[in-house]
């Protein structure tokens, strides 16, 4: 063969390979007190403070922009995930890339939806741990401090947002909704601080769902008490209900949750166990499972009240995702839910089944979190927990690493505690343990591959 002929098939081989290569300010925080210290100390300044005024042309704001990414599923890998909407990822060192472009844009919990997808796909990769390990660790909403909203600079109008058992309002800075506020207040199965707990436990345990942003925010109390008023649809009698703080100089603020605002989302009928309880036990295999989540809409609409309507709304919020993507964030949310004893996931009315577990695009939206850390145990999410005997090796890695700094994550979930809150970690860390005993028991029963179903 002559030379002309090899430099042509080199020349050609290296352009194919070329070719495949291509790708791709803030206030410092005041102790909160407990519930009953607050009540005892300053309920009474709150009960005459609302003021009357004209319900302005805002009232009728329409809502905010903020919503959940749309998966990006690859059905062809071993453990497919959704996406955080970025680009299909490369090789390792492309995907760490973009996750830090992700945080250069204030993108930081996309740049960590982007990680837990590589890791699901690549467990064992030390490179895409530790980039994870990075952006928790320098996250500004998972550690921010309580931050002063200042009304007409930050806020113009707040709203009562009906039809739940707690308090919780529409921020609005003229006529867009910006946030959603739960205060401080009396009723108990609404805990502010426990939505912020939430939203800081999700990615460390790699929980592989989402929760919206929950940072620490308060008002002045007369401040407060103005912007209040400024909606003649607020519930005057619901107003004695939020409990302001007490300051060192004996005056007040009203403390609670910044929530981002998610438009668009879906309920999903968890209550209806037989369609997903198989897909968490031994008997379903994984090629079931690559089954279109889809393919369950006809029962739905065939066993919810809301029928065809409802089965509707869901269904763009579930298409391009299999039943094993789906079964994976499942066995993650009741396991979440046992750890932080949340109660209040399954509804007992028929008429509202889905009213408390949301999905956006693929991906289950926790959005209410309020009734977690209560210092009891609940016998519901314990019940839920061990109908189940799959789970995720990553999750589960994850939440037995928390002991390692124990401290760390206290301080994380409630920051400066009260009495009442020691003793919800404590509760917390009890429950830690009863789950990694579970999970033990089913190794020793099912085997290791059998149990660890999901990365």
């Amino acid at each position: 063969m002559n030379k002309s002929i090899l430099f042509l098939l080199a020349f050609c081989f290296v352009t194919s390979l070329l070719a495949c290569s291509k790708g791709k300010t803030q206030a410092p925080p005041s102790d909160p007190q407990t519930e009953e210290q607050a009540k005892d100390t300053a309920k009474e300044q709150a009960k005459d403070s609302v003021v009357q005024a004209e319900d302005p042309a805002a009232a009728k704001a329409p809502q905010g922009s903020d919503s959940a990414k749309a998966p990006e599923p690859d059905p062809t890998n071993a453990a497919p995930s959704p996406s955080a909407g970025s680009p299909v990822p490369g090789d390792t060192d492309d995907i760490i890339k973009q996750a830090q472009d992700l945080t250069k844009q204030q993108k930081w919990d996309d740049a960590l939806t982007l990680l837990l997808d590589a890791l699901y796909k690549d467990p064992a990769s030390k490179p895409l741990d530790k980039a994870y390990q990075d952006i928790l660790d320098n996250h500004p909403s998972l550690h921010a401090e309580p931050k002063q909203l200042i009304v007409d600079q930050d806020i113009t109008h707040l709203k009562r947002i009906g039809g739940g058992s707690s308090l919780v309002y529409k921020l609005l800075k003229n006529k867009e909704t910006v946030a959603a506020f739960k205060p401080f207040q009396e009723r108990g199965q609404s805990n502010y601080r426990a939505e912020i707990a939430a939203y800081r436990l999700c990615p460390l345990i790699r929980c592989g769902f989402d929760i919206p942003t929950n940072i620490p925010v308060y008002f002045d109390f007369k401040s407060f008490s103005g912007l209040y008023a400024r909606l003649a649809s607020n519930p005057k009698e619901e107003f004695t209900e939020i409990i302001p703080t007490r300051l060192p100089d004996n005056t007040f603020r009203v403390d609670g949750t910044y929530k981002d605002w998610i438009p668009d989302f879906a309920d999903f009928p968890i209550e209806f166990t037989n369609i997903w309880r198989p897909w968490l036990n031994s008997g379903t295999s994984r090629q079931d499972l690559e089954a279109p989540l889809s393919q369950i809409l006809p029962e739905i609409a065939k066993r919810h009240k809301g029928g065809s309507k409802f089965a509707d709304k869901l269904s763009p919020h579930i298409q391009n995702t299999t039943q094993y993507e789906l079964a994976r964030q499942i066995s993650n949310l009741l396991v979440f839910d046992f750890l932080i004893n949340n109660w209040d996931r399954f509804s007992g009315s028929p008429t509202l089944y889905g009213v408390n577990c949301q999905i956006a695009h693929g991906r289950f939206m926790s959005i209410d979190n309020g009734a977690g850390f209560p210092v009891t145990p609940s016998p519901k999410p314990d019940k839920h927990l061990h109908e189940i005997t799959r789970f995720s090796r990553l999750t589960y890695n994850a939440i037995q690493a928390l002991a390692q700094d124990k401290q760390k994550v206290n301080d994380s979930l409630f920051p400066n505690p009260s009495d009442r809150e020691k003793e919800r970690l404590e509760t917390f860390w009890k429950q830690r343990e009863i789950y990694l005993n579970y999970v033990q028991k089913c190794i020793d029963q099912n085997g290791e591959a059998e149990t660890f179903f999901f990365e």
